[in-house]
């Protein structure tokens, strides 16, 4: 599950301002800045998603691994 990492907008507007941008151009820059935070994995998520394919690929082994022994009899 993801974990919103928040930032002040409102700084990040007044200073975007004060370096020389338009208010509507500061505006669309902090919403594409605030969309794109949506896309970003927490170290959460990445560990979630480590431990899930951990144990994907420990049944995808133990598969395998049934497999050859099935073929191996077969032999």
């Amino acid at each position: 599950m993801s974990t919103t990492v928040g930032f002040d907008t409102h700084e990040i507007f007044r200073r975007l301002k004060q370096r020389g941008f338009t208010e509507e151009q500061a505006h669309e820059l902090v919403e594409a800045m605030k969309d794109a935070q949506n896309e970003l994995a927490t170290k959460s998520d990445i560990r979630e998603l480590e431990h899930r394919l951990k144990i994907w690929f420990g049944g995808l082994m133990a598969g395998a691994v049934v497999l050859i022994a099935a073929l191996h009899k077969l032999i």
